[in-house]
């Protein structure tokens, strides 16, 4: 399994989380080949006592660097307490994203107090290996890499660049044709053409891959998205049908059948739809609206005024939208 990160990009407070981040960013790892790890200072098997760490963790210190490797004064490293305490200036404690914590440094900088270096090296794209920072000249790797930028494309679109699409194209492209079974590959080529307007190309790439295996969630999801859009709703509920099957404990896909049904006049079934994925995300404001239409346009006003109510206390601060929204709908002017 790959796992990949966002590219730190800019000096930032570590979060709590941070500690192998923090040693892949510090020149020891990088200076080591790779070969510094957790263990090259924590003994698993035995915490020193208080009394011990100073002289303890320089000792791990001294492994790889000699007395003579500090910078600071002797002066300097008599003055922290205790005496010649590498921790004080190499790992100090840092806040962190967490209220009232602090964790130790594991940068170890040079210099206290020096900017945060760039940990996760990406060779210009925003996403990078959490384990091989910067690499992506291995096969695997660029196809496991352009997996993960597709599948950020639903999450967080806004924090990838056109040079991430164009990489993640190219090495899942590369690994199709490798492995035209490599179903993973594809399905995430799938979608990312359709994202890039490639419409009919990704239609039937993502066909394919359901020829191949119809309980695909991935690509049942996407092919949903894709009937949807293009407003074929009676093809989109189908999908959307078909991966309810696969995996019923996703609010949006019950919002997603919904919405199709919806759209073809079919409120009872919509009403169900929005319910259940209400009963997943009670604060979801986006199917809570979907039901209110869907109540509307089955004529039940009072059961949508009761929802409308509650949609208000979710959402207070769009209020007066809201209610020009419910007034003015085109669906109360009919009754």
């Amino acid at each position: 399994m790959s796992t990949f990160v966002y590219t730190s990009t800019e000096e930032r407070k570590s979060p709590i989380t941070g500690h192998v981040e923090q040693m892949y960013a510090s020149r020891c790892f990088q200076a080591s080949g790779r070969k510094l790890g957790c263990i090259s200072c924590h003994d698993p098997h035995v915490k020193p006592r208080e009394s011990e760490r100073v002289a303890y963790f320089r000792q791990r210190c001294l492994e790889c660097h000699t007395q003579q490797s500090c910078a600071a004064g002797d002066a300097e490293r008599s003055d922290t307490q205790p005496a010649d305490n590498c921790m004080a200036c190499h790992m100090p404690a840092i806040p962190t994203d967490v209220r009232h914590a602090a964790i130790t440094d594991h940068r170890v900088p040079r210099v206290t107090g020096q900017p945060t270096p760039n940990p996760l090296p990406s060779g210009g794209l925003s996403v990078t290996s959490f384990h091989r920072p910067g690499e992506t000249a291995d096969a695997q790797m660029q196809r496991d890499l352009g997996i993960a930028i597709v599948r950020l494309l639903d999450q967080a679109a806004d924090r990838l660049t056109a040079r991430d699409r164009e990489a993640a194209n190219s090495f899942l492209q590369a690994a199709v044709e490798r492995d035209p079974r490599d179903l993973d590959a594809a399905e995430a080529l799938g979608h990312l053409w359709w994202e890039q307007g490639r419409y009919v190309n990704a239609a039937a790439l993502i066909q394919e891959v359901l020829r191949h295996a119809p309980r695909r969630e991935f690509a049942l999801h996407t092919a949903a998205t894709q009937a949807e859009a293009t407003r074929q709703f009676d093809l989109a509920a189908g999908f959307w049908r078909r991966v309810l099957d696969v995996n019923p404990s996703m609010h949006h896909y019950h919002h997603g059948l919904a919405l199709s049904l919806g759209q073809q006049r079919q409120w009872p079934e919509a009403i169900t739809s929005c319910r259940r994925a209400l009963e997943l995300f009670p604060g979801d404001s986006r199917t809570r609206q979907l039901l209110i239409e869907c109540l509307l346009g089955q004529g039940a006003t009072d059961e949508a005024r009761g929802e409308f109510e509650t949609l208000l206390r979710l959402d207070p601060d769009q209020t007066p939208e809201l209610r020009r929204w419910f007034e003015n709908h085109p669906f109360r002017r009919r009754q």
